[in-house]
C-alpha cells in the first residue's frame, strides 16, 4: 500500500475509526496530540486528562492517578485520586465500603436481605 493511500486512511477516514478513543487494559486512551501528558503516539489516558484538568496543570513525573473503586474506565473526578508515587493494585477498604453500600441499597436482591 502506498504512503499516500495510508495517509488517506488515517483518523476519521479509516473504516475502523472509533472517534480517537480506544481501550488499553481497561483504561480509556484518547488521541490528543496537544495534551502535555500525551505519549509518543499523541495519546493520553482519560483519567490522566481528567485529573490534569482538575488540578489545572499536567501531571509531573512520578505522579499517578488512582481509581478509588477499582473500575478502570470510571473517570469521574470523585473516583480519582492523585498519588505522588506508583500505587499497587487494589483499593482501600475504606473506599470500597461506601461504594458497595450504595450498590446494595440500589439493587438489594431479596435473597441477600433474608437471614437464615
Amino acid at each position: 500500500m502506498s504512503k499516500e493511500l495510508l495517509r488517506k486512511r488515517t483518523g476519521s477516514n479509516n473504516p475502523l475509526w472509533k472517534g480517537g478513543v480506544t481501550t488499553v487494559n481497561g483504561y480509556k486512551l484518547i488521541r490528543m496530540h496537544s495534551h502535555p501528558n500525551s505519549n509518543g503516539a499523541g495519546c493520553v489516558f482519560e483519567h490522566v486528562m481528567v485529573m490534569s484538568k482538575h488540578i489545572g496543570r499536567p501531571l509531573m513525573k512520578g505522579e499517578t492517578v488512582h481509581h478509588k473503586n477499582g473500575i478502570k474506565d470510571d473517570n469521574r473526578i470523585e473516583n480519582l485520586e492523585l498519588w505522588t508515587n506508583k500505587h499497587g493494585k487494589g483499593q482501600r477498604i475504606s473506599d470500597l465500603i461506601p461504594f458497595w453500600k450504595e450498590m446494595l441499597r440500589l439493587y438489594d436482591p431479596p435473597s441477600l436481605s433474608k437471614t437464615n
